[in-house]
């Protein structure tokens, strides 16, 4: 049996504008960190446009307050359950106030499902799809691997075509 072939495809994630990708929370006397929920909330309240209703914001846990500290957190679409990665990271750090910058990303099983989706809707047998992270960052690249029924794998090359806000445009082939 022969492996499936990946047709170059495109794939895209969340559709809505993220109004800034930075962000400023006075943390408090309290705590050396943006609590989750804060976090949570400032993170929605900068995503803007159709549908910005439908969105819901969740993080793993507190942002440290700490220059270079990172959180990842996950902006979802109620309507469909779409999602797109959020990460933002402390760039300042002044007494109680912390500023930080976000950047986007799809998680891996994000991508691989919606290569997934789309290798059905094609009529194109497989076993699986596995995904890294892939950068929300214009060029960015990542790789898959669609694995056959049996088992036979198949390395895919994703690249991102745009980013507009949390909308990540991607395609793909086979590498």
């Amino acid at each position: 049996m022969t492996s499936p072939r990946a047709p170059r495809l495109a794939g895209l994630a969340l559709l809505l504008p993220l109004a800034a990708c930075s962000g400023s929370v006075s943390v408090g006397s309290s705590a050396p960190e943006i609590d989750q929920a804060a976090l949570e909330a400032d993170l929605l309240g900068s995503i803007s446009g159709e549908g910005a209703d439908q969105v819901e914001v969740t993080c793993e846990g507190p942002l440290v307050a700490e220059v270079g500290a990172t959180q990842d957190c996950a902006a979802v679409f109620t309507g469909d359950g779409s999602r797109t990665g959020i990460r933002p990271t402390v760039t300042a750090v002044e007494g109680e106030d912390v500023d930080y910058d976000s950047v986007v990303f799809i998680d891996g099983p994000s991508v691989a499902d919606t290569i997934g989706r789309q290798l059905r809707a094609q009529a194109i047998p497989f076993g699986s799809v596995e995904c890294g992270e892939l950068p929300g960052e214009p060029d960015a690249t990542g790789e898959c691997t669609l694995v056959a029924r049996d088992g036979t794998e198949t390395p895919l090359r994703i690249t991102v075509t745009d980013v507009n806000g949390l909308r990540v445009g991607f395609e793909y082939a086979e590498a």
